[in-house]
């Protein structure tokens, strides 16, 4: 029989723990914003490149900078800590209805 051993168990310091988790999403967050700002940039500067693939998606150029500027509230909304949760529950409709607009083209690119 083999004689029991005791394990060392080392305990998890909650406040370090929770800036880890804290800055983890932050990062997460930071790089999401990013992408969306960079596409934010090219709704409202209407880059020749963004528009066609926009029109090849089936929507009007005249409609990119109102989309743009709604996609810009959501990410203002998002980054405010007390408006938070409103502006990711925008950012969830609205990049589902993108990936809605993709999947009814087929995943085409023009």
């Amino acid at each position: 029989m083999k004689p029991m051993t005791t394990a060392v168990v080392r305990e998890l310091d909650p406040a370090r723990v929770r800036q880890w988790v804290l800055w983890t999403g932050r990062l997460l967050s930071a790089f999401g914003v990013v992408i969306c700002l960079s596409s934010i940039a090219a709704k409202l500067t209407h880059q020749a490149s963004y528009v066609r693939i926009w029109e090849g998606i089936g929507y009007s150029e005249n409609i990119l900078t109102g989309v743009g500027l709604v996609q810009l509230s959501a990410i203002i909304l998002y980054l405010v800590p007390p408006t938070s949760v409103l502006g990711a529950v925008i950012l969830t409709g609205y990049l589902g209805g993108a990936i809605a607009s993709w999947v009814r083209i087929g995943f085409s690119h023009p």
